[in-house]
């Protein structure tokens, strides 16, 4: 600054919007950027113009701006609530979203079969593997699952983010009688 006795308000523009950055500003001030994802949905960067009112009292003698490019945050990263678990129940999958903007599309891939779990998550998602996947595993007790999440600002595509589980078979087939004694030539229900 010119001179000590001057002050500073500090705003910026952005995707549309305006907000004050401080007020009453002096040689310099540290500004964490806000979540703005939000205001450039369809995109994944933006021109930012920082603008600096000088004020000398009361009185605004001057303004000067500068633009920055602002790049919204990395692609979300998903994790799961265990790191194995048994075909038939429920975990639960977190994007740890970066951005109440994003909208995430959640996959899984185990062996030859890569489905949607959903295309709409936020933060979170319980997803339930179903038993069919172990046609899946190599004919094995547990196979590897891939979990992606595709992070999306709007329609623009941030990235994509995986992490690992095991999915395990569920036990053999528990067999039931409907009698526990039966006569020979007499009828037995077994059902499995």
């Amino acid at each position: 600054r010119k001179a000590t006795s001057l002050t500073h308000t500090l705003s910026y523009t952005f995707g549309g919007t305006k907000g004050t950055i401080a007020t009453g500003v002096g040689d310099s001030y540290q500004w964490t950027v806000p979540d703005l994802a939000a205001k450039i949905s369809g995109s994944i960067s933006g021109s930012c113009v920082i603008t600096c009112h000088t004020y000398s009292g009361g009185t605004l003698i001057g303004s000067k701006a500068v633009s920055i490019v602002l790049f919204i945050p990395a692609a979300s990263e998903p994790t799961v609530s265990a790191g194995a678990v048994q075909m038939g129940t429920s975990v639960l999958i977190s994007t740890n979203r970066k951005s109440t903007a994003y909208t995430h599309e959640i996959t899984y891939t185990i062996g030859s079969k890569t489905d949607v779990i959903s295309s709409a998550v936020g933060s979170t998602i319980a997803w339930t593997p179903h038993k069919d996947l172990a046609a899946y595993t190599g004919n094995k007790k547990s196979a590897t699952c891939t979990i992606t999440c595709k992070t999306y600002n709007g329609s623009a595509e941030v990235g994509t983010r995986s992490v690992s589980i095991i999915l395990n078979v569920p036990p053999a087939t528990v067999l039931t009688l409907d009698k526990s004694s039966v006569a020979v030539g007499q009828t037995l229900r077994i059902s499995t």
